[in-house]
């Protein structure tokens, strides 16, 4: 923008070359002489005209040398505030010595040398200029991107472009081919069919454990009676029977628990049994289930599907102009580039102010930008009539085809094989939880198992330790009788001896 300032004739004869830093040197010379040689009133003065020249500065701060321009002036200020705590003397300055015959000072009536550089009219018509390109372009580009926008709700809407690159068969199976794939996963008919054997002998296995901890309590507590029948009140402790109710109400709750997972077992088996061979379709890879499925159709059916067919090229036609309209928008995003301000652009302005006196915003921007954006426009409203033609073909051709599959995947075929599906995997479900079950039924019933054989062993060691304990002291009393009775024997003997 200086540049093309300078190329003025009548700025030429007042700035030379080196003008930045003669500014500078004449406002360094100005401020020594104030300070030491004008009044307070006088310095007061040059302040505000130096306030003035920093405002005027300060419009220059969208130009490239706005750096240059602050530091010019930041040596400025910082010697007018050394100048007013101390005059400086003028043989002192370097600046004023080396240069203080080059300065080209002009008459005192010519005008701020800014104001000679670009007038403040001049700067308003640019700023004006900038801002109306940037809201023409902001308001063009709004457009732009609201297309997009309505291109992105459209193909949210019918899940473009997923729903196109199916054929008429895959889309209207869609649901039943996801569902198809978790059979598979789950591993397959066959996978399923083990297991649901499986669970018959586990609900007989628990039963048979459960028997066993209860036929050990039934020997333990016969023991303990006869124990007490034949060694009445030796035992302390209360009988077994009542010891072990605790146990046999906690195999009852098992047994219960047991019984109910059992029935369920049962019922879940017979609902295998009875929809397995429908399960054996679910088998199929994804192509043999599509032509299971098409064989399955009617000759008039399969008439309407090649015309959905027919309809779904024309949509995948419609929508690769779609996307095509699209990528163009680039291009004309860059159409907006060229609308910019020409290089002479203030050189021009300044000229037309000094011969006019004034600046005409309007016309000025007529001027300048109007072919360039008229061009442009043209270029967007052509981009965007374009996509609103497209998508109304496209809506026209998305309503039939999206009834007709939609009314196809009701039909009886998908519909029993989406219910065979459904049913495979609760089926499965149920199975997993049932063996889970049996699981953890297998770990209570094996730990009460456990739990009451160490139980019914300590009671008969107990139990033993007592008859030993007896038996012991009845043979050392026996023991003692019999000396006893010997030596009574002897006694007598001696005695009728004697007599």
């Amino acid at each position: 923008m200086i540049s093309s300032c300078l190329q003025d004739e009548d700025i030429i004869k007042s700035v030379p070359e080196d003008w930045y830093r003669v500014i500078k040197t004449k406002q360094n010379y100005y401020s020594i002489l104030a300070n030491t040689y004008l009044g307070e009133e006088k310095l007061r003065r040059k302040k505000d005209t130096k306030e003035s020249s920093t405002l005027l500065v300060s419009k220059f701060t969208r130009s490239l040398s706005s750096r240059r321009w602050s530091e010019t002036f930041q040596t400025v200020n910082e010697s007018e505030i050394l100048g007013e705590s101390q005059p400086a003397s003028v043989l002192a300055n370097y600046i004023i010595t080396k240069e203080m015959f080059q300065i080209p000072l002009l008459p005192c009536d010519s005008g701020d040398i800014f104001d000679m550089l670009v007038p403040f009219p001049v700067l308003e018509a640019l700023i004006i200029a900038n801002d109306t390109r940037t809201a023409i372009i902001n308001s063009e580009f709004a457009k732009l991107k609201n297309a997009d926008t309505v291109l992105e709700s459209e193909m949210n809407q019918h899940n473009f472009p997923r729903s196109l690159e199916l054929s008429v068969f895959q889309l209207i199976c869609e649901a039943l081919l996801k569902e198809s794939v978790k059979v598979h996963q789950s591993g397959g008919v066959d996978s399923l069919r083990r297991k649901v054997h499986s669970l018959k002998p586990l609900a007989g296995e628990r039963f048979k454990t459960l028997g066993e901890i209860e036929e050990m309590l039934r020997k333990e507590e016969s023991n303990d009676i006869a124990f007490r029948t034949g060694y009445t009140n030796i035992l302390s402790r209360e009988p077994s029977e009542k010891l072990n109710s605790c146990f046999r109400e906690k195999v009852d709750k098992i047994r219960l628990s047991v019984q109910l997972v059992s029935e369920k077992d049962y019922d879940v088996i017979a609902l295998f049994k009875q929809h397995e061979m429908n399960f054996q379709t679910l088998d199929m890879s994804n192509n043999e289930l599509l032509v299971y499925i098409q064989s399955n159709f009617e000759p008039k059916e399969i008439e309407v599907i090649e015309e959905i067919e027919n309809l779904r090229k024309d949509l995948i036609r419609i929508w690769d102009d779609l996307i095509v309209n699209k990528h163009q928008r680039d291009d004309v995003i860059k159409m907006w580039d060229l609308v910019c301000l020409p290089p002479n652009f203030v050189h021009t302005l300044t000229k037309w102010y000094r011969t006019q006196g004034e600046i005409n915003h309007n016309e000025v921007t007529s001027k300048t930008f109007r072919d360039k954006v008229d061009a442009a426009r043209i270029c967007v409203n052509q981009n965007l009539d374009e996509q609103r033609n497209l998508l109304s073909q496209l809506r026209i051709k998305c309503e039939p085809y999206f009834n007709q599959i939609l009314k196809y995947r009701q039909h009886s075929v998908i519909a029993n094989l989406q219910e065979a599906c459904k049913l495979f995997l609760s089926i499965r479900k149920d199975v997993e939880k049932s063996l889970h079950w049996h699981s953890e039924f297998e770990k209570i019933c094996n730990e009460e198992l456990q739990l009451v054989n160490d139980f019914c062993l300590a009671r008969s060691d107990e139990i033993n330790q007592i008859i030993s304990e007896n038996e012991q002291w009845e043979s050392v009393t026996h023991d003692s009788v019999s000396k006893d009775c010997e030596l009574i024997s002897l006694t007598l003997e001696k005695a009728l001896h004697v007599l």
